[in-house]
């Protein structure tokens, strides 16, 4: 298994050492770890044309993730037949709203990277948040690979999505 970091931005500062470190624990925790997956910091301009060109949202976000595979069902892993489609996919990491919400939120980027990676990887293991039902699911797998990267790292994240409550209904 290969994690690869890129960063093309230079605005926001972290340890891309730091990063690998963290995306290939994540990874681990996911049991995908005979997979490659890359990680990419983009700067504005970059998220932005991938968010308007793959979503239709004319708008900077956090994270975007491009699945290798298409169709999976969330948590069961694929077995490629090739050894060049043991690939998960790519995560964009959008890094002026990452460091953004971390100014308003007063938190750490370079904490707050692995929760928004653990979200890329579940998309590329093909869990969603479009329904409920899928929300809820999505919530769950983050909730237990972040406790488990706590445990590993010293770190106190917590999933990026919100749990949906029976009053939230």
């Amino acid at each position: 298994m290969s994690v690869f970091v890129r960063n093309f931005q230079q605005r926001v500062l972290f340890s891309e050492a730091l990063l690998e470190r963290d995306a290939r624990v994540l990874v681990q925790l996911l049991k995908a770890d005979r997979f490659d997956v890359s990680i990419v910091c983009a700067g504005g301009k970059r998220i932005k044309s991938l968010n308007l060109k793959y979503r239709r949202r004319n708008v900077q976000t956090d994270v975007l993730a491009f699945p290798y595979f298409e169709n999976m069902k969330p948590g069961v892993l694929p077995n490629p037949k090739l050894q060049d489609d043991w690939n998960l996919g790519d995560v964009i990491l959008g890094m002026p709203v990452i460091h953004q919400d971390c100014q308003e939120d007063n938190k750490s980027v370079q904490e707050y990277l692995p929760v928004l990676i653990t979200h890329g990887l579940c998309h590329l293991l093909g869990y969603t948040h479009d329904t409920e039902q899928n929300l809820q699911q999505m919530h769950k797998k983050e909730k237990e690979v972040l406790s488990g990267f706590n445990q590993v790292t010293g770190y106190n994240t917590k999933p990026l999505l919100p749990a949906i409550t029976p009053s939230d209904r």
